[in-house]
């Protein structure tokens, strides 16, 4: 399922810390650094296929998602991964629909 419109347009990788904060709810801090040393040498394969933010959104949905569910025991096709990304930048998509409402 592709990722919404919201989150792409508010979606910073300078603000990981956001994200790291809930990831460290599910994996340990040894293993979210493997999983970024991973995703991050799959994207410099081919860098220019995408932004680093849609390849992390794209790998987050693929690849962590998957693992987060089997570890919360949640469907496979559960949206965590989105619904993590919305506690974790809830002030950003907050503001951000605001502002499109007022233009």
């Amino acid at each position: 399922m592709p990722m919404p419109r919201d989150i792409k347009y508010v979606f910073r990788i300078s603000a990981l810390h956001y994200l790291h904060r809930y990831l460290r709810m599910v994996f340990t801090q040894d293993e979210i650094e493997a999983m970024h040393k991973t995703m991050w040498a799959e994207y410099k394969k081919n860098p220019k296929a995408t932004s680093q933010e849609n390849f992390m959104l794209e790998w987050g949905e693929t690849v962590w998602q998957p693992e987060m569910n089997r570890r919360l025991n949640r469907p496979a096709d559960h949206p965590t991964f989105e619904k993590l990304l919305r506690v974790a930048f809830k002030d950003e998509l907050e503001r951000a629909s605001h502002t499109k409402r007022h233009i």
